[in-house]
């Protein structure tokens, strides 16, 4: 089975690439800092024992390199996946009529946007990813604004899907 067809990008459904995208860079959002929370942990585990100094050394590089360049990529992800919706929504041929189904998706699209940021800060203020967050400035920064960068992400989708056709 192709990845493509397992997360639903078959072909028929274009509207549902918004939704996709929410719901991707929510889960991203959330294991980034997981990660660095377990690897943090394993580094702490394994600083007492002698015998492993070289796995220490490493998790501890691996961590520090993760925490610098994860927040980077995670904007570059973000960004680039949005991008490439609004590209492939200028190459849909789509037909005005249909404007109306993709105003319904734009609001389900935000609903599920605002849900997912509420959901994001409820769990970023425990203390297990919470203390990780620090580390993570941009990726705060959009999820923070989340609903709202959705928003407008999601507005420059139908603008540039309906104003091709007119």
């Amino acid at each position: 089975m192709k990845l493509g067809k397992f997360l639903g990008f078959n072909g028929n459904k274009k509207g549902f690439d918004f939704l996709y995208i929410i719901i991707i860079i929510f889960i991203i959002a959330i294991l980034l800092p997981t990660f660095v929370y377990i690897i943090k942990s394993l580094n702490t585990v394994l600083g007492g024992a002698t015998d492993v100094d070289k796995a220490v050394d490493t998790t501890q590089e691996l961590s520090t390199g993760f925490t610098n360049s994860g927040d980077i990529i995670f904007a570059m992800m973000y960004f680039a996946l949005y991008l490439g919706a609004i590209i492939l929504a200028y190459f849909l041929d789509t037909h005005p009529i249909f404007l109306i189904g993709g105003v319904i998706l734009f609001i389900i699209g935000i609903w599920v946007a605002m849900i997912t940021a509420n959901v994001y800060v409820d769990v970023t203020a425990t203390g297990v990813i919470g203390d990780q967050m620090g580390e993570f400035p941009i990726m705060s920064f959009i999820m923070h604004w989340y609903a709202e960068l959705s928003l407008l992400l999601g507005a420059l989708i139908l603008i540039v899907l309906y104003k091709r056709n007119t």
